[in-house]
């Protein structure tokens, strides 16, 4: 904790250009809202969520992202043993699943999700999102595999 602690402090006493120039890896994502002005969010080494810092944990689309905040720990609230934020099959990074990679451990999977990798996307400025079911509001893209020329 110290060590992380440490590297903390060093993270904020550069400046804003420095910072705005920095990459600050963590899991501890009340960290990373501290020290952040946008977030990039991994799963088996691609991206899931980009987004501005306020507008995903304001919003967060990817199911995984609100699984890491679902999570994160929170001050005076006592976590039930034997609790996982997630079910399902940890796939290998080797060898990973067709289609959508968090897919086997998702709560929105359906058939798309085997069988098309969903694209980063998202409307206007907001950021964006790999999920067929991200901004439901919103009309996603047609997939890569599916357009025409």
């Amino acid at each position: 904790m110290a060590g992380h602690l440490r590297r903390l402090i060093d993270f904020a006493s550069l400046t804003a250009a420095e910072q705005d120039r920095s990459v600050f890896v963590s899991h501890d994502l009340t960290v990373v809202r501290q020290v952040s002005s946008r977030v990039v969010v991994l799963y088996l080494g691609a991206v899931v969520e980009d987004r501005p810092t306020e507008a995903l944990f304001d919003d967060a689309q990817h199911p995984y992202t609100r699984a890491l905040m679902k999570a994160a720990p929170k001050l005076g609230v006592r976590k039930e043993s034997g609790s996982a934020a997630l079910a399902g099959e940890l796939p290998s990074a080797v060898d990973r699943p067709s289609g959508c990679r968090f897919r086997t451990r998702c709560p929105l999977a359906q058939s798309v999700c085997a069988e098309l990798e969903p694209e980063l996307w998202g409307p206007g400025d907001n950021g964006t999102a790999a999920c067929h079911f991200a901004w439901p509001s919103h009309k996603a893209p047609p997939p890569r595999a599916l357009r025409s020329g």
